[in-house]
C-alpha cells in the first residue's frame, strides 16, 4: 500500500544518507539535477543542479542518480534493470 512504500522509501534515505555520512561523502539535499555534464569524450563528468539557491555545476568521478525513478540515470544512458 501506499503508506508502506512511503515507510520503505524513506528507510532507504535514511539508510544512504547513513553511510554517505560515515564515509564523509558529500551530498546535497533539497536540488534537483536539471542537466548532464560530459567531457569532450562524451563521458559523464557531472550534473547541473537547481535549489532555492540557484543552479551550480557539480562535478565529481562518479554520479549517483538516488531518485524514486532514475530519469538522470536514463538520460546518462543508462539502460532500466528488468526483473
Amino acid at each position: 500500500d501506499a503508506a508502506t512504500a512511503e515507510r520503505l522509501k524513506a528507510e532507504v534515505k535514511a539508510a544512504m544518507d547513513a553511510v554517505l555520512a560515515k564515509h564523509k561523502v558529500p551530498f546535497l539535499l533539497t536540488c534537483s539535477a536539471t542537466d548532464l555534464l560530459r567531457d569532450d569524450k562524451g563521458e559523464l563528468i557531472g550534473v547541473v543542479m537547481a535549489s532555492r539557491a540557484g543552479r551550480q555545476a557539480v562535478l565529481g568521478k562518479v554520479t549517483v542518480d538516488a531518485t524514486d525513478r532514475g530519469h538522470l540515470a536514463r538520460a546518462a544512458g543508462a539502460k532500466p534493470a528488468t526483473a
